[in-house]
Order: structure tokens, then C-alpha cells, then sequence
């Protein structure tokens, strides 16, 4: 499917697994620029380096 993602950028909160990480997929799978982000380095990392993205760790649910 193309959607005319290609070079464009998303950030994908609490795409470190689960849906997230499934949306995170999808929209690098259509050539958008992506940045996963995650509570968990280690997770966050490795979806990241798998579909091509880069991770960003921290917990967008707090001001902390």
C-alpha cells in the first residue's frame, strides 16, 4: 500500500512493543522517517534498530 509517506517524520509513543511498536512498523515500512520512543532503552533500541528508526527513552505519561 502506498500512502505517500516517503521521508516524512513520525514519532510513535510507547512503540517500544505492542500496537505502538506495530504502527512504528508499518510507517517505516512505507519509507516515513521514525522515532520510537519507549520507558525501556533496551526495548526501545531494538525495535528501533530492527525496522531502521531511532529511539528516543522516556515516559511521555509524566512531566518527569
Amino acid at each position: 500500500m502506498e500512502l505517500g509517506l516517503s521521508g516524512k517524520r513520525a514519532a510513535v509513543a510507547a512503540s517500544s512493543g505492542g500496537l505502538g511498536d506495530g504502527v512504528a512498523s508499518a510507517l517505516a515500512a512505507e519509507g516515513a522517517v521514525v522515532v520510537v520512543n519507549g520507558r525501556d532503552a533496551e526495548r526501545a533500541g531494538a525495535a528501533a534498530e530492527r525496522i531502521g528508526a531511532r529511539a528516543v527513552v522516556g515516559d511521555v505519561g509524566t512531566v518527569e
